[in-house]
């Protein structure tokens, strides 16, 4: 872009100083995704040293944190998102996951539900009769009238905990114990109708770990613990400041020069 012969070592060299100029703003976005009153959060996998790691992500209304972690234990989750935080997660239903104030994700309940659907057999009625329930839900959570739309959620709800009930008293031992899950945790599957800023899904979630999963498949991961540390700090505040509206370019060159320049302001979100 620019005619300038670099040697391939001098990239790497690079990010690391870019790095640590973007340390310290991106651990006071660590700070800010921590007292978030609702936060979106996920995982996926990925590769350091040909390794298997995990990225996950915290994601709220206007920040995105990432971390690169070895697991997907709780260990791994309380780096994120700890248990015991008071806040609303969103999340789908990985056991790990265990929140006092817990929206499960929709979006995988209906995935849970047409994987029933389609396998030809006897749940299949019952399963696309919840699908019907599910996709309802889901129109009713656009209508711009709050009022409107909780009313018609219960409704649904109600239709749908009588689904529930039949799968358990006739679908297969598969799809019971699937339903016996879902009338114990009904309660996680509506938060969203209690607290305007909840969305019904995990999308939020879904979307910032986009970019990841598309570069993992070109380049394969990273091949050391800077190199992770790089893509967490880069992407994290890549996607805040496009949620913020804010320019990148500007922001990460002021971050580096902070470093190496006592006379530059470091940048804030």
């Amino acid at each position: 872009m620019f005619k300038v012969n670099i040697s391939l070592g001098s990239i790497p060299a690079q990010e690391k100083k870019l790095s640590k100029g973007l340390e310290p703003v991106y651990k006071s976005l660590k700070d800010q995704v921590d007292k978030a009153k609702v936060a979106y959060v996920d995982e996926t996998s990925f590769r350091q040293q040909a390794k298997m790691y995990y990225v996950w992500t915290a994601t709220t209304k206007n920040a995105v944190y990432l971390k690169v972690l070895p697991s997907r234990s709780i260990s791994s989750l309380n780096h994120i998102r700890p248990r015991g935080h008071p806040g609303i997660t969103v999340t789908d239903r990985y056991q790990v996951y265990a929140y006092k104030k817990h929206q499960y994700c929709l979006a995988h309940i209906k995935r849970d539900f047409k994987r029933f659907a389609d396998q030809k057999t006897d749940d299949q009625e019952l399963a696309e009769r919840a699908l019907f329930e599910l996709q309802e839900i889901f129109l009713a959570c656009r209508l711009s009238c709050r009022e409107t739309m909780q009313q018609r959620v219960y409704y649904r709800k109600g239709r749908l905990n009588e689904i529930l009930i039949d799968i358990l008293a006739n679908g297969s031992d598969a799809f019971s114990r699937f339903a016996e899950r879902m009338l114990d945790q009904i309660h996680k599957l509506f938060l969203f109708t209690k607290y305007r800023e909840v969305d019904c899904t995990n999308n939020a979630a879904e979307r910032s770990l986009r970019h990841i999963v598309l570069w993992r498949k070109t380049s394969y991961g990273t091949q050391s613990e800077s190199g992770s540390r790089f893509i967490e700090r880069a992407v994290s505040l890549w996607m805040t400041l496009k949620k913020q509206g804010k320019e990148v370019a500007p922001f990460f060159l002021q971050a580096y020069k902070a470093t190496y320049h006592p006379w530059v302001a470091a940048p804030v979100l």
